[in-house]
């Protein structure tokens, strides 16, 4: 007789529907709002932190313990220290929950997207009489698709101002039909129904005689040059308790495999990516740092893999 076994797959793929995407972005939200708790630590567990705050601790509760020689007193004090301190470093890494709650969003993922044109290049030359009636047909097209585009956004600020919600990925309805296609796939990681990891890989941009080549200065790839040429990650998360089990590493392994069928150079990770962002001063950054290293190393040794054609990991 087979014994049934209750362990759910695992399983990696594009996420195409929409409840899978909000799900993600989700997930990717959260990832941002727990940097809060990697920054609190950061300062807390710093040296010179912590030997400033030991010894002003100190000093309070021998001048107490002198001048009143209640021990009740001096331990109240020091906790009321301690949590007036703890409020403190609250206040000043508040500012990655305010973060999480724009990533969370479809405004975060459609940041920097190349439009849909709409309207052609002004001409320097009248146009010829020949193509005044295609002139015509044009200018009503384009204005048509404008006023369809108003209300697009107007349908969507209209939700949005009725969403109470902290992340509003829910409500937003997505406005993927305003852009170029094929830019950003979101890639996610299932155990049994539950999302348990997600990648957003934004494609190389594509220059035309309509779109500006992007200025070196806000590229958004490993170095102003990859920005312009490169795929790049934007968003890499797993859900914390199933980390460091080679979840991460089976979306780089999917993110590579999708760049190399559809022949985008890279990927490499964005400058700005969803958990780049540093809100506390460079003395506390070591821990972000090091995560953002080993980040980078990962992929580095997965496109080597991949390149030299060593299988990708199950998923």
């Amino acid at each position: 007789m087979v014994e049934e076994t209750d362990i759910p797959p695992l399983t990696t793929s594009v996420a195409d529907r929409e409840a899978e995407q909000v799900d993600a972005l989700r997930l990717i939200a959260d990832s941002v709002a727990q940097q809060r708790q990697t920054a609190s630590r950061a300062i807390i567990s710093h040296p010179v932190v912590l030997t400033a705050v030991i010894a002003i601790l100190a000093i309070i509760s021998q001048y107490l313990f002198d001048r009143r020689g209640d021990l009740t007193l001096v331990v109240s004090t020091v906790a009321g220290c301690v949590l007036t301190w703890m409020a403190a470093i609250g206040y000043l890494t508040s500012g990655y929950i305010e973060r999480a709650e724009q990533t969370g969003t479809w405004a975060w993922l459609h940041e920097g997207r190349v439009r849909i044109s709409t309207s052609s290049s002004p001409s320097l030359s009248p146009p010829s009489a020949s193509r005044t009636g295609e002139n015509h047909s044009s200018r009503r097209r384009t204005a048509a698709a404008r006023a369809s585009s108003r209300r697009n956004r107007n349908r969507s600020d209209e939700e949005s101002d009725n969403d109470n919600s902290g992340t509003n990925s829910e409500d937003q309805e997505p406005i993927d039909h305003e852009y170029e296609d094929d830019q950003d796939t979101i890639i996610v990681t299932r155990y049994g129904g539950q999302i348990i990891g997600a990648l957003v890989l934004r494609s190389p941009p594509v220059s035309s005689p309509s779109t500006p080549p992007v200025p070196a200065s806000t590229s958004q790839g490993s170095s102003a040059n990859d920005g312009n040429k490169k795929a790049t990650i934007r968003a890499w998360t797993v859900r914390m308790r199933y980390r460091n089990k080679g979840i991460g590493t089976g979306l780089l392994e999917y993110a590579v495999s999708q760049c190399r069928s559809r022949g985008w150079p890279g990927p490499v990770f964005a400058e700005q990516h969803a958990n780049s962002t540093r809100l506390v001063p460079r003395w506390f950054q070591a821990s972000f740092e090091k995560r953002e290293k080993r980040a980078r190393a990962s992929l580095q040794e997965v496109m080597v893999a991949s390149e030299a054609g060593v299988p990708e990991t199950e998923r």
